[in-house]
């Protein structure tokens, strides 16, 4: 964008994105690198909590505002009773067919 001197709406066009869309990601690009990191493919990190956070002036703030998302994500889970993280779809179905076939072993062992 600084290189071609794109204007974010220029971009979108470009891209097929809409302005606001460019304007998010280029949000989302000033947060330090270990919170992109971190962040990165985790559905609990609500992209409007991460906007909020990349609109801090100073990277102590952002890292500061993300540990307490974090933190604030944990007692969520703990308040549900959901510590640990969910398994993957593939491994949740797997061990569900592994209980029903232990279910069906002991239906069929002669009593």
């Amino acid at each position: 964008m600084t290189e071609q001197q794109y204007t974010q709406e220029q971009l979108g066009d470009i891209l097929g994105k809409s302005r606001s869309s460019i304007g998010d990601s280029l949000s989302l690009m000033r947060l330090p690198q270990e919170i992109r990191d971190e962040a990165r493919g985790n559905r609990r990190f609500l992209k409007t909590r991460l906007l909020e956070i990349s609109r801090k002036t100073q990277q102590r703030a952002m890292v500061t505002a993300f540990a307490k998302l974090k933190d604030e994500l944990e007692r969520e889970l703990t308040a549900k009773g959901q510590k640990r993280e969910r398994l993957p779809v593939a491994v949740s179905l797997c061990q569900a067919m592994d209980r029903s076939r232990e279910k069906l072993e002991k239906a069929e062992a002669p009593a």
